[in-house]
């Protein structure tokens, strides 16, 4: 009953702020170079999303919805996809520990703190592999990670909120062309 309450009241607030956009920013988000380590037909990837929940954000996480960043990884050669993949950070908030819970989908991962701002860190951080078969027979491989955010209901409104427009509906990406005859097989 407690958690009911102190959901509706967080969710009032944030509609409530919703209303009034007067000390919305929003972020320009964007992920930083791209990290390419190949070893044995697999492919390691890291990189980081950089000033994206700055503005607004602590009242979304914080809202007792569950809040997802979707990531999506595409590998080609040339024009040939060879692997494509979309896995999330989720966010869930428990008012009444004052606990951030982090799923992080693509490594299996999840981790707790009471600090936004190692939220931050944690969920911006990406750290992805996967596996391609006879790696070694293609020049160069391009790749490219983005990231985006779908549209949540809060209780009590109507219309769905499009998470985007904290980032000014612009979805962070980098690209990187890798060669493989660099790498020993």
């Amino acid at each position: 009953m407690i958690g009911a309450l102190s959901e509706k009241i967080i969710t009032g607030l944030v509609s409530f702020s919703l209303l009034f956009f007067s000390s919305y920013k929003g972020n320009n988000a964007s992920l930083s170079t791209l990290k390419v380590n190949l070893a044995n037909d697999k492919i390691y990837l890291q990189t980081k999303l950089n000033s994206a929940f700055e503005n607004d954000f602590e009242d979304f996480f914080t809202s007792g919805k569950n809040i997802r960043i979707w990531f999506k990884v595409d590998i080609k050669n040339k024009k040939e996809t060879l692997h494509i993949d979309e896995f999330y950070h989720e966010v869930t908030y428990d008012p009444l520990k004052h606990i951030f819970e982090v799923n992080l989908q693509e490594t299996e991962e999840k981790k707790q703190t009471d600090s936004f701002r190692v939220l931050k860190k944690i969920i911006s951080e990406i750290n992805y592999h996967c596996q391609i078969e006879n790696l070694n027979q293609y020049k160069y491989l391009d790749i490219e990670v983005s990231c985006f955010l779908k549209e949540i209901h809060l209780q009590g409104m109507e219309k769905p909120i499009d998470l985007m427009i904290l980032w000014k509906h612009k979805k962070p990406s980098v690209t990187i062309r890798q060669e493989t005859s660099n790498y020993g097989y």
